[in-house]
């Protein structure tokens, strides 16, 4: 289990006990069990709010994965396209070549003889050149093209690896607080099931001891008499 779970599970344990000890009287077997109860409850409480965290991070993970398969899914199909091209490039570039190898390019003197104008011989020129670097930039072109969709290719495969990587421990992490989540859930049940079995045994306990007879009033006290003084004697004259 992360360090981190350990410290939210003591953390939530501990802020139950103090919530159970302000709890008023009760039963011992009671009290305990009320006890208890907060605590695993909290503690229920924290493995739920960090299960969710973990499912955002984890379907967050998996729609990651899913556009990395389609990028890495269109590079493949554009490297073909690249691959292909770069072969056909090669190919034309190749029997170009073959074919200066073995005719010749026009000599200057060929292409002064077939021009009809200044402007003729000038497109000519133009064309000529144009000729023998046309079929090298197609060529390096392609190859360029397929190097860059290479590198790339490259990229995102590191990338998917990571990513799967991701997912992986944040799907172990899930099924973990998923599993405790479930085994503090019936631990609860079964503490909350005890309580009401403790309450019912308590209540029949009660119901079967006789009623308890009604305190005997205090006996009243006899106010004192006080002794009646004698008459004053009235004096002679």
């Amino acid at each position: 289990m992360p360090r981190k779970l350990y410290a939210m599970l003591a953390l939530a344990g501990t802020a139950s006990a103090v919530a159970a000890s302000t709890v008023a009287a009760a039963p011992p077997a009671l009290r305990a069990k009320r006890a208890q109860a907060q605590v695993v409850l909290a503690q229920v409480n924290a493995l739920d709010l960090r299960f969710g965290h973990v499912v955002d991070a984890w379907d967050g993970a998996r729609i990651q994965l899913a556009t990395s398969t389609r990028r890495l899914a269109a590079n493949r199909r554009a490297l073909q396209r690249a691959r292909r091209q770069s072969r056909i490039a090669d190919r034309r570039l190749a029997q170009r070549l073959v074919a200066i190898y073995e005719g010749g390019e026009p000599t200057l003197t060929q292409v002064l003889v077939g021009a009809s104008s200044v402007s003729d011989l000038i497109d000519r020129l133009e064309a000529a050149k144009e000729i023998a670097a046309y079929d090298r930039r197609v060529a390096d072109q392609a190859r360029r093209s397929r190097d860059r969709l290479a590198e790339a290719r490259l990229r995102l495969q590191a990338a998917q690896r990571t990513q799967r990587a991701t997912l992986a421990a944040l799907g172990a992490e899930r099924r973990q607080i998923g599993a405790m989540l479930a085994h503090r859930r019936r631990l609860l049940a079964s503490i909350q099931s005890e309580i009401a079995a403790i309450k019912a045994r308590e209540a029949a306990q009660q119901r079967q001891q006789p009623p308890s007879p009604p305190p005997r009033p205090a006996p009243r006290r006899r106010p004192r008499l006080r002794p009646r003084s004698a008459p004053a004697t009235p004096r002679r004259p």
